[in-house]
């Protein structure tokens, strides 16, 4: 590689518009589209001097030693893809962000906020458009290349930047200038992009957004029956107010979940907020401040939604919310909305069918399939009747008109009527969920056999899948990949499916209406049962790629990527496997075995996201006695002690720990040392401090005897924890520094890291304070990389120590108390060890500081993200002078 630039340099990240749309158009033709935009780009980084530092398929980080190389090489870049020709008039476009800043060098790459803030920019513009911040602007102003100037986008908030970002555009001669809103927080960016016009709903958005807007109304709740629109409108109307409101609109889409406590982690996820800010009482710290319109999409199955929305509105004074349900929530302050069907022609004849609003919206659709298709006078009755059968409802109409592209107006008409005929013996649904569904069967009907298995399938999946999991479902012998996504394809074209893009591959889901009824047709044809196995099967197969062992040796950001990807597809295969009640023996001992042999793999993980329900999780499958006593039974049950132990019931954590300990003793399983270490911890935080030394001793003696080095440098680690709060510091920096050498030689980062910190505490408490603070300052840079937020709490209270002592302790309190915000928004309880050592950490920081000084900070750090005021600290730090 070469030598990389150095102090202020300016990072562009690119990357192509669609690409898994562009891969399903253009097939095998995609990979020469790439090729070519790959080339295009790479002639422009190699002029202007540009150093390549990854690609990962169609994106690029790339950094230049000026501002105006960067932009040049944009610029450059941007008119070479515009004057390639692509297949089929495809477009090939790619987005583009720029931002100049002083990143540092570490292990030949470049880290800091300045490398996210550059990543975050492009991420907000699109196809064709190139972003520059504020920063990078001001350097190129007057210097532009020939003809191009700067358009002044203003502030806009980026995911995971705590404040607003100024950005630019660069207007490019002979190309695109104007685009859609950015894709930044809040405005409209959110919201789901619409492929259709609003028809007939130009009265009801007007009603909506003169309700959203009357400072007297906090909650319009859409209601329907599934199919009639009530998403479409709320996304049209939230779009027209977004002005209104300073910080924009936040659209959440919760069809896929049952629980109220996913309304703040989704709203949370789609405001990039950090994971330590998507729960109460963290979330509503951070939205509080904001006026902002939330659109909550599908509330009917969750129970409890309403008293959440109505803490929401309490908690806050300038959120609306938009609210869709076949149900209304019947709060106080609601105002509900009925979404009624579309306007139905009063006649057979074109005029009246031109001005019905249901007829419309099947010519629209019908010509998407079939673009030649005209309404006239000799198919106006049959498409009318059409209309009028499917109840004016706009997702039968669709489904319908996707038809056409095999099928006339008539044609379609007597299929459908001989379908809807089904529905006068469904005595206990109103006829348009009737209709609906019939309209469903028909579409399903028309597929061919395997297009229907391949839906059915698909409906087990709870929030998509992808090819891989598709295939561990489906039936082998529906052939090759290709054939797999040709398959998908023509679910998609036929409106029953949708597709989305997940890093960089497709993912297919269904709407919940959809889905119920692909559920529904699994059951009649005998194949549920099957099904569910094989999807819990699968995500067996994928929780153990989730295994803590693996995930530690190979640290990245896919293995969160892919349990925040999979979580509810983890679920769904554990409510599958706790269903044991009325199952025979074999059966029940089967789904038991399974969803231990899950939960031994994801729960260490899942602990890090959410205590409370991995705890219900493993109390469901652990409070029966399991038929066999497997390896898998103790590891949940060592996972169990270490939840409770983190929840504050260090009691009945140490049942559980000795059970998990007798268990994978007796199999001679690997994981004993870390049951034996989870064990000693707890005796020694119930104060017996002999027995928890002799089982940490143990954990060390049994990794040894096995030859398990990456346990052992684990086990080292905790015995030296021991050892230090017993102050033998020359004992436990021999034991952290043979964990460092042991975890370093196998790649695995994470307990080197962790061994370091320990090390730096230890400096800074035998008077080498300036060591500890380089050490610890370099090591929590990684540890921003490779813990959880939970770890990062605990390691902010050993920085606090070692920064009052090396002569910044107007850091200590700010860094406890985002530390404390972390682990009370967890319903975590620090243990006694813990709360000795912050009183002693305090003490010494104290006597530099006012009482008015240290609540002001301490509140200050209650109020960042636990990465945020480590970040800060970090940069005080190791740039005191700044």
């Amino acid at each position: 590689m070469a030598k990389l630039p150095s102090g202020t340099v300016s990072m562009l990240f690119s990357d192509v518009e669609q690409s898994t749309r562009l891969l399903m158009r253009l097939g095998r033709a995609y990979e020469q589209a790439l090729d070519s935009c790959q080339l295009a780009q790479r002639s422009a980084w190699v002029r202007f001097s540009g150093v390549e530092m990854g690609t990962e398929g169609d994106s690029f980080f790339v950094v230049f030693s000026t501002a105006e190389d960067a932009v040049g090489a944009a610029v450059q870049a941007q008119v070479a893809l515009g004057e390639l020709a692509w297949r089929n008039d495809e477009q090939v476009r790619v987005r583009m962000g720029i931002h100049t800043g002083t990143p540092r060098i570490h292990g030949g790459n470049y880290v800091g906020l300045d490398v996210h803030r550059a990543a975050r920019i492009a991420a907000a513009a699109h196809g064709g458009q190139v972003l520059v911040s504020d920063a990078t602007a001001k350097l190129v102003a007057g210097r532009l290349p020939q003809g191009v100037s700067l358009r002044d986008l203003g502030a806009h908030r980026l995911k995971d930047l705590a404040e607003p970002e100024h950005l630019h555009q660069l207007a490019i001669p002979g190309l695109p200038v104007d685009f859609p809103p950015l894709k930044s927080l809040g405005a409209s960016a959110s919201l789901p992009v619409t492929t259709t016009p609003l028809l007939g709903r130009r009265t009801a958005a007007t009603d909506l957004v003169r309700l959203l807007v009357d400072p007297q109304v906090r909650l319009v709740t859409l209601t329907g029956p599934g199919g009639s629109g009530k998403t479409r409108l709320s996304i049209a109307a939230a779009r027209e107010v977004a002005e209104h409101f300073p910080d924009g609109v936040c659209f959440a889409s919760l069809a896929a979940f049952t629980s109220p406590r996913r309304i703040w982690s989704s709203i949370g996820e789609v405001l990039g907020l950090p994971s330590d800010r998507r729960a109460p009482p963290g979330f509503f710290e951070a939205v509080a401040p904001l006026s902002a319109v939330f659109v909550l999409d599908n509330l009917e199955q969750m129970d409890g939604a309403a008293a959440a929305v109505d803490q929401l509105l309490h908690a806050t004074t300038d959120i609306v919310v938009l609210a869709t349900s076949r149900r209304a929530l019947n709060l106080t302050s609601e105002r509900q909305y009925p979404v009624l069907p579309l306007a139905l022609p009063t006649e057979d004849t074109l005029a009246s069918a031109k001005a019905s609003a249901a007829v419309r919206l099947f010519v629209e659709r019908a010509r998407a399939v079939h673009p030649s298709f005209v309404l006239t006078p000799s198919n106006a009755a049959d498409v009318s009747q059409i209309c009028r059968h499917l109840d004016g409802l706009p997702l039968a109409i669709e489904l319908a008109a996707a038809r056409t592209n095999v099928l006339g107006p008539r044609a379609l008409r007597l299929r459908l009527e001989r379908a809807l005929d089904l529905r006068g013996s469904v005595v206990d649904r109103p006829a348009r969920h009737s209709s609906l569904r019939a309209t469903i069967d028909w579409s399903y009907r028309l597929l061919t056999t395997q297009q229907r298995l391949l839906f059915r399938h698909l409906g087990v999946f709870a929030g998509g899948a992808n090819l891989g999991a598709l295939a561990a479902v489906h039936p082998a012998d529906t052939g090759s990949d290709t054939q797999l996504l040709d398959l998908a394809a023509d679910l998609v074209d036929a409106n029953l499916v949708t597709i989305t893009d997940d890093d960089g591959e497709p993912r297919f889901a269904m709407l919940e209406t959809i889905r119920s009824f692909a559920i529904d047709e699994l059951a009649q044809a005998g194949e549920l049962a099957d099904v569910r196995r094989r999807h819990a099967e699968h995500f067996l197969k994928v929780a153990e790629r989730l295994d803590r062992r693996r995930v530690l040796t190979t640290p990245s950001k896919q293995a969160g990527h892919l349990f925040g990807a999979e979580r509810n597809n983890l679920r769904a295969a554990l409510v599958w496997a706790s269903a044991m009640a009325g199952e025979g023996e074999t059966e029940a001992g089967s789904r038991q075995s399974l969803g231990l042999a899950l939960l031994s793999s994801v729960a260490w993980m899942w602990k890090h996201e959410d205590l409370a329900e991995v705890r219900q999780w493993l109390e469901a499958f652990l409070k029966n006695p399991p038929i066999e006593e497997t390896a898998a039974v103790g590891r949940c049950l060592a996972d169990y002690a270490e939840t409770l132990e983190l929840l504050g019931m260090p009691v009945d954590g140490r049942e559980a720990a000795r059970r998990s300990v007798e268990i994978l003793q007796r199999l001679g399983d690997s994981e004993l040392p870390y049951a034996l270490a989870i064990l000693g911890s707890l005796e020694v935080e119930l104060g017996d401090r002999i027995a928890g030394r002799h089982d940490l001793e143990a954990s060390v003696l049994h990794a040894r005897e096995s030859a398990d080095r990456f346990n052992l440098g684990a086990m080292l680690t905790h015995l030296a924890f021991l050892d230090m709060e017993e102050e033998n510091w020359g004992q436990a920096l021999e034991l952290l520094r043979e964990a460092v050498d042991l975890s370093r030689g196998d790649g695995v980062d994470y307990w080197a890291t962790r061994a370091n910190n320990y090390i730096a505490i230890i400096l800074g408490r035998t008077g080498r304070a300036a060591e500890a603070l380089e050490l610890m300052s370099t090591q929590l840079q990684h540890s921003l990389r490779l813990e959880s937020t939970l770890n990062l709490a605990i390691l902010a209270n050993d920085y606090s120590g070692v920064l009052a002592a090396a002569g910044l302790p107007s850091w200590t309190p700010v860094l406890l108390g985002a530390a404390d915000a972390e682990l009370e928004r967890r319903g975590i309880a620090r243990n006694r060890q813990e709360r000795a050592d912050i009183t002693e950490t305090c003490a010494a920081a104290r006597t530099a500081m006012s009482p008015t000084e240290w609540t002001d900070a301490y509140q200050r750090g209650h109020n960042m993200t636990i990465t945020e005021a480590l970040e800060k600290a970090i940069a005080a730090a190791t740039s005191p002078d700044d």
